[in-house]
């Protein structure tokens, strides 16, 4: 079986990239080989070349995109020279990064070739935030409404296929328990519906935990304000309340949404027994539906 990609997004400050790691720590646990992508040039990395075994073990290959597109025309042309020397000229990169859906082109054909360079397994793409993601996977369609034949069409028509196979790619839309970044997610689940995009079922990321029953939380109300502990156990307890009444409303009409909890703790820590429940619970869920 060929690789499979999960196209992970969402709106800024969702949690993309603790989740693509998340994802990526539960599919290594059951055993797949895996290779985290970031379409982010700012992500650390000990690799931007396309060495995805190696980056696999390091942490996410991050996209170049000088590089990519000179793969891009690599192999369109056959020929790595001819890639060389339209680089070397200004004018066609100008007209390049201009064309409408171009530059996305070389990042989605990126994508599925250091992605097929893996072989059988899991392809995890820390993807762009909401504003950006749907145009990333209109691209093909984009530059098929400009050329509908030649060597680029016969790419974009490639890069279709992939996107509208649901046994080989889906996106995964992340969201916060709160009103603006819900209704930014159903929206681009919606968007991404239109283009022939399969989703798998929607993660509610950093939900605050439920300690209090009615009567502690009562009494949580009522207590004195002048102990900090006791005003910091009220916000948590009142924003776990409310998180619960969201996920009630979300599991009134889909009851397939997967509520990961807010991961409480530092950076460098040694990930904790809710993060690896969090990574078995998003794994299992995510490539069950590619089963």
């Amino acid at each position: 079986m060929a690789a499979r990609f999960v196209y992970i997004t969402g709106k800024g400050g969702c949690g993309k990239t603790l989740l693509s790691e998340l994802l990526a720590e539960g599919a290594r646990r059951r055993g797949l080989p895996v290779l985290r992508l970031s379409l982010d040039s700012r992500a650390e990395t000990t690799d931007t070349a396309a060495r995805p075994r190696e980056a696999a073990a390091t942490g996410a290959l991050v996209l170049d995109r000088g590089e990519a597109l000179r793969d891009l025309l690599a192999s369109l042309f056959r020929l790595g020279f001819i890639a060389d020397r339209l680089l070397d000229s200004s004018s066609f990169r100008a007209v390049a990064g201009a064309a409408p859906g171009v530059g996305e082109l070389v990042t989605l054909a990126w994508i599925e070739r250091v992605g097929n360079r893996l072989g059988k397994g899991l392809v995890v793409i820390d993807g762009p935030s909401s504003g950006h993601a749907a145009a990333l996977l209109r691209s093909p369609r984009t530059v098929l409404g400009l050329a509908s034949s030649g060597t680029i069409a016969r790419a974009a028509r490639k890069l279709e296929q992939l996107l509208s196979d649901p046994r080989r790619f889906r996106s995964l839309v992340i969201a916060t328990p709160e009103d603006f970044s819900l209704n930014e997610s159903q929206l681009l689940s919606a968007e991404l519906a239109e283009l022939g995009v399969a989703t798998l079922p929607p993660v509610l990321n950093a939900v605050y935990p439920l300690h209090a029953d009615p009567a502690q939380f009562a009494w949580l109300e009522q207590a004195a304000n002048d102990d900090p502990k006791l005003v910091g156990t009220r916000w948590h307890q009142q924003r776990a309340r409310l998180h619960a009444r969201v996920i009630e409303q979300l599991e009134s009409t889909d009851r397939n949404t997967i509520v990961i909890p807010f991961l409480f703790g530092g950076n460098g820590q040694q990930p904790g027994n809710e993060a690896v429940a969090a990574a078995e619970r998003l794994s299992g869920r995510v490539l069950g539906a590619f089963s």
